[in-house]
């Protein structure tokens, strides 16, 4: 065999061994993956590394999500720019027509994939639906067969993968299967007959890890309604990456039962850190030990989701090593997840700033000043998680008919005291704007008309499918308050409240004008008495002048244009000449409100002498 002349030769020739020809080269970029081919047809016996490999080195994070969103239209740039700020929702508007049609549509695409892989095992409880009713859409489904109680075949749970790719069938459908498959690697093969719960994380390890993940719901939506995930400080990279994985599934499965979440979407922040007790964790930690498998995963858990994603924000301190963290991950991105993805580095108290304008509760994150984080709001998901369970295993619970509720809506009313973060809820905001148009007419109505004004804010609020919820802090849970005379008397309450907060408001205010006129007042009776006391003076001095006759005929002469004696006379000793020089700088006249001007102190002199 001839000597190859170049490395090309050497790997062309080397490409039909084997052993290179059956490895995977995929995750490597083009330079990487033409080395470790080389390397293997060198070296077959070599293992290569398995750590994620870092960007190319023309590879820039802003220029990667500039080009995608140049290869969309101005319209569709313009769309997603105002989804991510959270001035629009990029959701499809439902009608009964649009979710029958696309049920079918799902079924019988559904149908289609199990009927060409029969060896496809999660999909044995599949069966077909004939029909859709809009009106009795939550029975669909309710047949004799054994296996036509199974979660697969319930609407509501189609309807999340749906709403995800915006009713667009063809991915709705493989976003369905690509979470079967992923689901049953991560927790097994039950997925096929009953959803994941929270009894899945049976070992003592994965318990500890839900309960200080450091992936958490905010427990409040932004300003547009929509729900927050943060990956914050290690981002549960610490941990086994199938666990991490199992935690976020399981997070985005419970939060995609509610509708409103389902429509509108989640917002996603990355704010990997180093936590103030682990030191450089990641930098001498984590980095180094991240796998291809992490890379793997995380775009599963992307083509998995149950809940459309509405734009993911990446936040890293402004150093060297987090701008390549950065690199790094935006490119794994796909290209839809590029085009909805914003950059932000800087210290935390920037980053913050950066977040609230668009529309996210910064307050809320569970990040403290000094770098530590927070699972009190997380612990609060994973009790309630809990409390259903126990609920729903105890049958002679005293509690059975309340409703307990994990994150408010939109619409939703919130009592809890204290607290401003809760006033800022959307639907308080709405509430608190009906307890101001209404104060007036409330406070001078009678009580019968008081009460119909009370009842007409909760025909209100349950009109916009709000509910009344009140925090209570011996479950630290939201309860729906279902009893609608408790709803009225909140109400009334509130109006009672604000009432008094506008007089004492009002008594403030003019207690103030009180004592700001007060101050006027006195004032001007200090300058009145000190003028009048000049004057006096003034008045005294001229008198006294005049009567002991030391004024010669040249006075006037000798008097200055500019009111003041500039000479004094040679038989005037040095109190007499101080009296004058008083006399002549203190006159004024009050009828002009001049001072020390020549026609007031002629005149005034004048009167004086006249006087005498």
């Amino acid at each position: 065999m001839p000597i190859p002349q170049s490395l090309e030769e050497l790997t062309l020739a080397k490409m039909k061994d084997s052993h290179v020809k059956n490895k995977d080269y995929s995750s490597l970029s083009p330079g990487r993956r033409r080395s470790a081919v080389i390397a293997d047809s060198l070296f077959p016996g070599r293992r290569r590394s398995s750590v994620i490999a870092d960007p190319p080195s023309h590879f820039t994070v802003e220029n990667s999500l500039s080009e995608e969103l140049l290869k969309l239209s101005f319209r569709d740039r313009t769309a997603i720019e105002e989804e991510i700020h959270g001035v629009r929702c990029g959701a499809v508007d439902e009608t009964p027509e649009l979710i029958e049609r696309s049920l079918i549509e799902f079924n019988s695409e559904l149908i289609a994939r199990n009927d060409g892989d029969p060896k496809n095992d999660l999909l044995r409880n599949v069966i077909s639906i004939s029909s859709f009713e809009p009106k009795n859409i939550a029975a669909a489904g309710s047949s004799t067969a054994p296996n036509s109680k199974c979660y697969l075949n319930n609407p509501d749970i189609r309807l999340r993968f749906l709403r995800c790719e915006c009713f667009v069938v063809e991915k709705a459908v493989q976003r369905f299967l690509n979470f079967l498959e992923f689901s049953s690697e991560l927790f097994g093969d039950f997925v096929a007959e009953r959803p994941i719960r929270l009894s899945d994380f049976n070992t003592k390890q994965e318990i500890t890890a839900l309960q200080n993940s450091r992936v958490q719901y905010l427990p409040f939506r932004d300003r547009s309604g929509r729900r927050v995930i943060a990956g914050v400080g290690a981002c549960g990279f610490d941990l086994d990456i199938t666990l991490r994985s199992k935690i976020v599934m399981y997070l985005h499965w419970v939060a995609s039962e509610d509708i409103e979440t389902q429509r509108k979407g989640v917002v996603i922040i990355e704010w990997p850190f180093d936590e103030r007790h682990k030191g450089t964790m990641w930098e001498r930690s984590i980095r180094p030990t991240m796998k291809n498998q992490v890379r793997i995963n995380i775009r599963k858990d992307y083509d998995s989701m149950t809940i459309r994603v509405a734009s993911l924000h990446l936040c890293y301190s402004d150093t060297p090593f987090f701008r390549a963290l950065s690199a790094l991950f935006v490119y794994g991105l796909d290209s839809h997840h590029k085009s909805i993805c914003k950059t932000h580095y800087g210290e935390p108290t920037e980053i913050r700033y950066t977040l609230s304008s668009f529309g996210i509760p910064v307050d809320l994150l569970p990040i403290t000043d000094s770098g530590k984080v927070k699972s009190n709001n997380h612990s609060g998901l994973i009790n309630l998680l809990a409390k259903v369970k126990q609920n729903n295993n105890d049958d002679d619970d005293e509690d059975d008919d309340e409703v307990f509720v994990e994150c408010p809506r939109s619409n939703d009313v919130v009592f809890r005291k204290g607290g401003s973060i809760f006033k800022s809820n959307p639907g308080n905001m709405y509430y608190h704007e009906l307890i101001e148009s209404t104060n007036d007419k409330h406070s001078k109505a009678d009580r019968k008309e008081k009460c119909q004004i009370t009842w007409s804010i909760v025909k209100e609020i349950e009109e916009r499918n709000g509910r009344f919820l009140e925090w209570s802090l011996r479950k630290e849970l939201w309860i729906v308050v279902i009893d609608r005379e408790k709803k009225r008397t909140k109400i009334a309450s509130c109006l009672k409240q604000y009432q008094r907060k506008i007089v004492s408001r009002q008594k403030q205010h003019d207690d103030n004008g009180k004592t700001f006129s007060f101050c006027i007042q006195d004032k001007e009776q200090q300058v009145s008495q000190q003028e009048g006391s000049r004057l006096a003076n003034a008045i005294d001095v001229a008198i006294a002048v005049v009567k002991e006759k030391k004024i010669q005929d040249d006075f006037l002469k000798e008097y200055s244009d500019d009111g003041r004696l500039k000479h004094y006379y040679s038989n005037a000793n040095h109190s007499k000449r101080r009296m004058g020089t008083m006399f002549c700088g203190n006159v004024s006249n009050e009828d002009t409100g001049s001072h020390n001007s020549d026609d007031s102190i002629d005149s005034f002199f004048w009167k004086c002498f006249s006087i005498i």
